[in-house]
């Protein structure tokens, strides 16, 4: 029997050694592209035949070797790995997109696939121990994925961490290597994972089901197995953290001289294994009955019914201490979610509450939809006929319909005060009516002083006074068409933006360096600016320091987002003529685009928090209450189909609490009547849903809110029947 276990141990280091040496070639080879230039590319989902050719290359050279992939730190992956028939596979992950390339032996693209997946390198042991150090890092043998073959995985971390770089390398010589390791046609040795599965095998006669019942085995001790009516003797050894190498020698052959001892031996041996068979199980029927109930508890705690939680009565004194520790965990476990729970509550609502003092405009706003959308939803859930198959009856369901609730604004922190704030269309940071008004003041004393210089001349004092009477009253009534026009309460037709465009082409003197006393910035965008002085102006003007370029915008990424709104091509255009045309309101194009750009920011803010499995919607209900039925919506144009119940009903309480806030300076909050008509027309026009519109309106979820947020004044009598259309 020594000679057994010496056998294995011999074994173990023989193989070791083998696999090292596999290892150490892989390793030559993997370092080669350590610094090659095409790795460190950005991965996206364009087909990349320069790169897909250097690595089949590199996979051609080394047959063994079964894949080459690398990834980046945001998550982002890349692989070719070989098929049967001399076809290639190209698999890139890109933010939980997974796209496949079938390809011929040319690289040829056969097939093309994409989808959803839950993927993320960034999870993976290898990519993970090769960020830990700058060494190669080699995994433990086992079966491939794609191939089913034997085999292990290197990684590298390349350029300071920035990329992992792995490969998949068969070990399909060590079958035959294991086969030269055999003293005799009696001995077998197997190479095998934790769980039983084979690696290899030196003489193929075993299978997972034969070492599955050994697998609790002690290391380096015989065990005695059966095997097409013979007996074995077995023996295993550690080979690495998850594989063992086993020795299997044929028992009849080893035990033929001890045969009639053995036998009288094992009879003995198993008389009183019955024996202390019968003893243990009356002896331990009572314990396994406690450890039972044990269980049943400890599962309480896993499926986390904390308050379900009790003690197990038993006389066993570990096994009483052991329950008491239990709910004592469950309690302490119990505290501190609910501690969790309540710091994730005030950190969102402290972001709420942030938005809301950002700016006059939204005062209230994340405050109050939450709970207006939340008492909307629970209608829902009551609601026996129309909406008799919709439920909330899952917490974590109901928790993340809250969490969207509360930021569905949470992009505003990045949309700039002066844009949200602005009420009249020459309003940047200041309003811009004051700088137009002082060359008004200019050109008002230029005609004085031309009228004083006739009069020097002796030109008619009477006819000289009336031409400066005309000039002055000229420019006071264009400076107060100018002025109204800035405020945006009338439409701009075409009449008036030519009397816009024909006032600018007035003509005023500057004698100062308007570069002079700019911040860097503001320096750049002035470097074209006439520096000979004095020089004519027109009185208005869209000048090019008053673009601001739109720098380093991801067109790809925001088509993979699947937002469909136009975006302009200037960050923002501050032209004094171009905002004065604008025809309705006070915001531009780029202006309007900044706004609504708030819940793009939402989705991508919320899509990047990596929020529990069960609480996976929050940024689907948070980034859909621009949306409309009828797809006319943004940012992606959503239909109907496409929008969940939760979702419709946060668009409802949205339009609802903006149209009733009273703590909006700009506009007059509006009553009760006046916002349910507005709604009224937007389901006739296939803006919001009609039926949850209804139950919003008969069951007076409205009027529930009002009473709590609305004043007194705004709070009118509605007619229900005319709001739905029913007389």
């Amino acid at each position: 029997m020594t000679s057994i276990a010496q056998q294995i141990n011999n074994a173990r280091d023989a193989v070791k050694k083998e696999i090292q040496e596999s290892v150490d070639e892989t390793a030559s080879v993997l370092y080669s592209y350590k610094n090659k230039k095409e790795l460190y590319k950005t991965i996206t989902f364009t087909y990349n035949k320069e790169l897909l050719n250097t690595l089949q290359h590199f996979l051609k050279r080394h047959p063994e070797r079964a894949a080459i992939y690398f990834a980046q730190p945001n998550g982002r992956f890349f692989e070719l790995l070989r098929l049967p028939n001399e076809e290639w596979k190209n698999i890139i992950v890109i933010n939980k997109i997974k796209q496949t390339l079938l390809l011929d032996k040319n690289l040829h693209i056969l097939k093309t696939a994409r989808k959803n997946t839950a993927f993320d390198v960034r999870k993976r042991s290898w990519y993970i121990q090769a960020l830990q150090t700058n060494k190669l890092i080699s995994s433990k043998p086992y079966h491939l994925v794609n191939s089913n073959k034997l085999g292990l995985t290197l990684s590298l971390s390349l350029k300071k961490k920035a990329y992992v770089l792995g490969v998949d390398t068969h070990l399909e010589a060590i079958n035959t290597f294991l086969h030269k390791l055999q003293n005799d046609d009696a001995t077998d040795i197997f190479l095998y994972s934790n769980k039983g599965h084979i690696f290899a095998d030196s003489m193929h006669q075993y299978d997972k089901k034969v070492f599955s019942k050994y697998l609790t085995m002690q290391e380096n001790k015989i065990f005695i197995f059966q095997k097409r009516e013979r007996k074995y003797f077995g023996v295993y050894t550690q080979l690495f953290s998850d594989t063992k190498l086993g020795l299997a020698v044929d028992a009849k052959k080893v035990l033929a001289p001890y045969r009639h001892i053995l036998f009288n031996s094992l009879l003995i041996a198993l008389l009183l294994l019955i024996i202390a068979l019968v003893f243990v199980f009356f002896s331990t029927n009572f314990i396994t009955k406690t450890i039972k109930k044990l269980i049943a508890e400890n599962e309480k705690i896993k499926n986390r019914e904390f308050e379900n939680v009790t003690a197990v009565q038993t006389n066993i004194k570990e096994f009483q201490a052991l329950s008491r520790s239990q709910v004592e965990m469950s309690q302490s476990i119990h505290n501190y979610q609910k501690q969790l729970q309540s710091l994730l509550d005030a950190i969102v609502q402290l972001i709420a509450k942030a938005i809301d003092a950002k700016s006059p405009y939204t005062a209230g706003h994340c405050e109050r939809v939450p709970v207006l959308a939340q008492m909307l939803i629970e209608t829902l859930n009551k609601e026996e006929k129309l909406f008799k198959d919709f439920h909330f009856d899952d917490e974590d369901e109901k928790k993340a319909f809250k969490l969207g609730a509360w930021l569905h604004d949470c992009g505003k922190v990045t949309t700039p005060e002066y844009v949200i704030d602005k009420s009249v269309k020459l309003e940047t940071i200041y309003n811009r009516i004051h700088e137009i008004r002082m060359r008004f003041e200019v050109l008002y004393r230029d005609a004085y002083i031309t009228y004083l210089e006739a009069l020097e001349k002796g030109e008619p004092k009477e006819e000289s006074k009336n031409r400066l009477k005309r000039r002055q009253q000229q420019l006071h009534d264009d400076f107060a068409f100018i002025a109204t026009s800035n405020l945006g309460s009338e439409f701009m037709d075409e009449s008036k933006q030519r009397r816009i465009k024909t006032i600018a082409q007035e003509k005023w003197t500057r004698y100062f360096d308007n570069t002079l006393g700019l911040g860097e910035s503001e320096t750049q965008r002035y470097c074209n600016e006439k520096r000979v002085l004095p020089t004519q102006e027109k009185l208005l003007d869209d000048k090019a320091y008053h673009i601001i370029q739109r720098e380093n915008f991801d067109f790809n990424e925001y088509q993979h987002y699947g937002f469909k709104e136009n975006v302009p091509k200037q960050l923002y255009n501050y032209g004094e003529i171009y905002n004065l045309c604008i025809e309705k309101g006070t915001l531009t194009t780029e202006e309007r685009y900044k706004i609504n750009e708030h819940i793009i920011m939402t989705i991508k803010m919320l899509e990047a928090i990596p929020f529990p499995d069960k609480l996976h919607n929050v940024a689907k209900y948070a980034g859909t209450h621009h949306e409309k039925l009828d797809g006319s919506g943004y940012p992606r144009k959503l239909t109907k189909e496409q929008l969940s119940i939760p979702e419709r009903v946060m668009a409802i309480a949205d339009i609802f609490e903006a149209l009733c806030a009273s703590d909006r300076p700009y506009k007059k909050a509006k009553t009760l009547s006046q916002a349910l008509q507005i709604m009224h027309y937007m389901v006739k026009d296939g803006h919001i849903d009609g039926e949850i519109f209804a139950v919003f309106v008969n069951s007076g979820t409205y009027l529930e809110y009002a009473k709590q947020f609305l004043q007194e004044d705004q709070i009118d009598a509605v007619d229900t029947k005319k709001i739905l259309g029913e007389s």
